[in-house]
């Protein structure tokens, strides 16, 4: 069976596990953690019907070789002492110089004496060893991966000593053959062995406090009614800093979303829909807390050509709030330090337009006069900010003008003929990919409609709109394959529907956004139409797989037909006749060589 285990596994799971609001996992994580993922695995498994399961793809495959031992381990998994009645957590954390995330997996146990003798029988044929320590029992493997159980859990870990790691890829990578001391190399490698031990017993070890035992806002997120519940300590990715050289400035912006950060998702009837709060410093709340959220305004959407919207994003903010939060926050010092990065002051743009603006992606699929629309097949970028004061306008762009000169006689920033070009008069500054968009978006009277859905939104200060299904069917319209998967690949594009994003106000102690993941079918659960798409590219991929494998093989057999009858195959002669016991029997054979 060709098909990825560990994805036949995660599809079982949602079908068969359970889960329970008091989650016993919290006291085993360790305090280091930085994002801690919990799956309602019971809850997400309802939303797949049985049948649907049974009826597909994968479970057929399954059920070709229903003798595997993992196929009856994940199908009934109270049978063999698996109590996921505290859901399934994953936790993260980076360490040492951040190269690489461990990672931890955690599942509760019913009965360890069960779940012992499966696991020492799925890992009869395998490579890995079970070690016991006390009620502690160790699994290793040579694929980086470690795992044990106790009385109460079960753990999987990628954890190990950073700085042993890092010992071993200097040494491993040290040009200096000598450096390569195969003694030297293997005590490292025990050392990492014994490293990823002791995080299995720190995984398996009960703590009676943590620093996660007493934290609010992850037990509201594990007690709430989410199928997938993420928490965070808002601490970003270390290997950010080294690629990107603004990353420590930016780190300033950790203050919006606080210690702690959490997202909901649950899938519902047509859409997955994913609920984020974060909880900001005091400082930066109490600022929140002083303004009230402002209102979508709505005057640049109906400015917008005619076409298919592919996506815009719409912002309206308070201006007295952004600047307080600037000089609160000290993002004004992040403005300083950006300066020496940017070809000018980024402080001129403060009190320069209005509070809000537009970015907006239109495709209009009729010929137009436009060269430059025409040569990206009608596609249109506008970007559009009011101008609130003239003079300093006038400044900024002034040095805007400056800045863009200078890029364009650099010869390591050479502009290309698509390069943005910016129209404005004494209302608003529009910037286009196009002269005659944005012209036509400045003098557009502002009367158009707006769709449908868009007054709901009025109320979150941030909104955001992906036209997915026009985006998709644009790019396989473009890159159109044919037969079979063309059929296949269409039926695809058209389960998307759009994904819309709004929020950005604060409320219950928090700054609120809401993604929604939108379905052509709005009556179906999300998470049934994911797991039949998912099964419906798999056994493309299988399909494609065996096709391509019997067309080479019936190409290879027709091939010789042909050379058969063509005369151009070279038979064996006949044996020779039978000859005496003393003498021996040759038989030559003349092989003939196809090239296809």
């Amino acid at each position: 069976m060709k098909l990825n285990s560990f994805l036949i596994i995660t599809a079982l799971l949602l079908q068969t596990a359970v889960l329970a609001q008091n989650n016993p996992l919290v006291k085993y994580l360790p305090d280091d953690v930085s994002m801690i993922i919990h799956f309602d695995l019971q809850k997400m498994g309802h939303k797949i019907p049985e049948a649907s399961f049974r009826q597909s793809f994968m479970y057929r495959e399954m059920m070709k070789d229903p003798g595997e031992s993992f196929i009856s381990f994940f199908t009934n998994p109270g049978k063999y002492g698996i109590d996921m009645t505290a859901g399934l957590m994953m936790a993260m954390n980076y360490s040492g110089d951040g190269n690489k995330p461990s990672v931890h997996i955690l599942g509760k146990l019913s009965d360890a004496s069960l779940f012992a003798v499966t696991i020492k029988d799925l890992l009869q044929k395998g490579n890995a060893t079970i070690s016991r320590y006390g009620t502690d029992h160790i699994i290793s493997s040579d694929n980086g991966m470690f795992a044990g159980w106790n009385n109460d859990i079960f753990v999987l870990t990628t954890g190990d000593a950073d700085e042993i790691n890092k010992e071993f890829l200097e040494i491993y990578t040290n040009e200096d053959t000598s450096a390569t001391d195969p003694v030297k190399l293997a005590a490292i490698k025990e050392r990492i062995r014994k490293s990823k031990r002791d995080f299995c017993f720190q995984l398996l070890t009960k703590k009676t406090q943590n620093v996660f035992t007493d934290n609010i806002t992850l037990t509201s997120a594990l007690n709430s009614d989410a199928d997938i519940k993420i928490w965070s300590n808002g601490r970003g990715n270390p290997i950010s800093g080294k690629l990107f050289p603004l990353a420590p400035v930016l780190s300033k912006f950790q203050a919006f979303g606080g210690k702690n950060r959490i997202s909901l998702l649950n899938f519902e009837n047509g859409r997955i829909v994913m609920k984020s709060r974060n909880y900001p410093d005091s400082m930066v709340a109490a600022i929140y807390k002083k303004y009230p959220a402002p209102r979508q305004n709505f005057d640049l959407l109906r400015r917008l050509p005619a076409g298919t919207l592919l996506g815009f994003m719409n912002m309206t903010f308070n201006q007295a709030m952004a600047d307080e939060i600037l000089q609160s926050t000290g993002l004004v010092e992040m403005l300083d330090s950006i300066k020496k990065e940017m070809p000018f002051d980024l402080k001129l743009t403060k009190g320069v337009f209005t509070n809000n603006m537009m970015l907006a992606v239109i495709m209009n699929d009729s010929i137009s006069e436009d060269s430059i629309t025409n040569a990206m097949g009608g596609i249109q970028v506008i970007a559009a900010m009011p101008i609130a004061d003239k003079t300093k306008f006038e400044k900024l762009k002034e040095a805007v003008l400056t800045a863009w000169q200078s890029m364009k006689e650099s010869p390591s920033g050479k502009l290309g003929k698509m390069a943005p070009v910016a129209t404005y008069n004494d209302e608003m500054m529009v910037i286009s990919l196009s002269p005659e968009t944005a012209k036509a978006f400045l003098n557009n009277p502002g009367t158009g409609e707006l769709p449908s859905w868009l007054p709901a939104a009025v109320n979150h200060p941030m909104l955001m709109h992906i036209n997915l299904k026009a985006i998709m069917a644009k790019a396989f319209d473009n890159n159109k394959p044919q037969g079979k998967t063309s059929m296949q690949l269409s039926k695809l594009v058209h389960t998307f529907g759009d994904i819309v994003m709004y929020g950005g106000e604060y409320e219950n102690e928090s700054i609120n956004s809401t993604m929604e993941f939108r379905f052509s079918n709005q009556t179906e659960n999300g998470l049934k139409q994911l797991f039949d798409m998912f099964n419906g590219m798999v056994e493309q991929k299988e399909t494609a797989v065996n096709q391509e494998d019997g067309s080479i093989e019936k190409a290879e057999q027709l091939t010789i037909e042909e050379v058969k009858k063509a005369g151009g195959l070279i038979e064996p002669p006949p044996p020779p006749p039978p000859v005496k016991k003393t003498g021996t029997a040759v038989k030559k054979s003349t092989k003939s060589v196809i090239k296809k």
